[in-house]
């Protein structure tokens, strides 16, 4: 009953409201039914008006991203299968019961940046999605190319390991930029040099808190347990990640990838030992000057092999694949 009284009190609102604007637009009544209809056209746009305003004020104010609501439907796929994921559980009442922000800014920054940066993808049919075992994707960097572009057109959700000098901070995040980039543009006023360093440092902090990016703390090993643990729990939500494993010394390699850092390879065995499956790994390369992203043949993580051998071996055949792509030969050595 209660929501029949809700919606009878509804309708007569609705009814008063459509009087009072019919009324308020002549100071005499009508004399038929065309004068009444006349009345009503220009008042009718504001109750359309005020749909679409809360509308809009529901978009911002909804607690689920389309990726979370992708997080949802699997959640309730798992439920009804019988099988409990208490950490996609425990994310998603995270979401539902505390502020959550749209990530608009960087939706805003796709929908600029795609026609600009089109980019084709090639062999995209070799990514095997698996809900229960998620893709890590070794992608070359390319300066800013690589995760710029993979953020764009990535055909699957995507979760990005980002520099901890990139996160958290504004001001430690500027000073970090302007020290190591922008302080080197001599071509432009030391003046403007700040001023673009405290837009861009602004820019990160925003986005990668909007992308929900896991920080990688390189200049601290016991903090690279974080990274790691954060990790696993976002592959067992599901979500695929994405690292850009390149050491550079100066710049980042323009062709092909360079040498590359191991330490991504702590996630594989950890994965292992934390959840019992063997981490699946893809290369792919981000060509700029072609505007294309291509993607390799999957490699899996063996433990059974012994964590150095195995290290040894996806570091080389990640390499290979990768400069295969780029359309070089591949390495004569491995890289440890």
């Amino acid at each position: 009953m209660n929501w029949q009284l809700a919606q009878l009190l509804g309708d007569t609102a609705s009814l008063i409201a459509l009087s009072v604007f019919c009324f308020l637009n002549g100071t005499v009544l009508p004399k038929d039914i065309s004068q009444l209809a006349a009345r009503f056209q220009p008042v009718m746009i504001i109750p359309v008006m005020l749909v679409v305003l809360a509308a809009l004020i529901g978009a911002f104010r909804f607690p689920l991203s389309d990726r979370y609501i992708e997080k949802l439907k699997l959640f309730l796929k798992l439920k009804r299968q019988g099988e409990n994921n208490p950490v996609l559980e425990k994310r998603l009442q995270e979401v539902m019961n505390k502020p959550y922000r749209q990530p608009w800014l960087t939706r805003f920054l796709c929908m600029i940046l795609r026609p600009i940066m089109h980019h084709r993808l090639v062999n995209e049919d070799h990514i095997i999605v698996d809900e229960k075992n998620p893709l890590l994707f070794l992608c070359n960097h390319g300066e800013l190319s690589g995760p710029v572009s993979a953020k764009l057109f990535m055909p699957v959700p995507i979760r990005y390991w980002v520099s901890s000098n990139m996160m958290f901070d504004r001001k430690e995040v500027t000073d970090y930029l302007y020290r190591n980039t922008y302080s080197r543009q001599t071509y432009m006023p030391v003046f403007l040099r700040k001023a673009v360093a405290r837009f861009m440092g602004w820019l990160s902090v925003t986005v990668t808190k909007q992308i929900e990016g896991i920080p990688v703390y390189r200049d601290s090993p016991m903090k690279l347990r974080e990274t790691v643990r954060m990790s696993i729990d976002a592959m067992a939500m599901g979500d695929n990640l994405m690292i850009f494993p390149e050491n550079p010394e100066g710049k980042y390699q323009k062709g092909g990838i360079g040498e590359l850092a191991p330490g991504f390879l702590m996630l594989a065995e950890a994965y292992w030992k934390k959840t019992g499956k063997k981490l699946r790994i893809l290369p792919v390369y981000e060509n700029w000057k072609e505007r294309t992203i291509s993607f390799g043949e999957i490699l899996t993580y063996e433990p059974e092999k012994g964590f150095h051998e195995e290290q040894e071996r996806i570091i080389r055949e990640t390499r290979d694949q990768i400069n295969r792509m780029a359309g070089y030969g591949v390495t004569e050595h491995a890289t440890a």
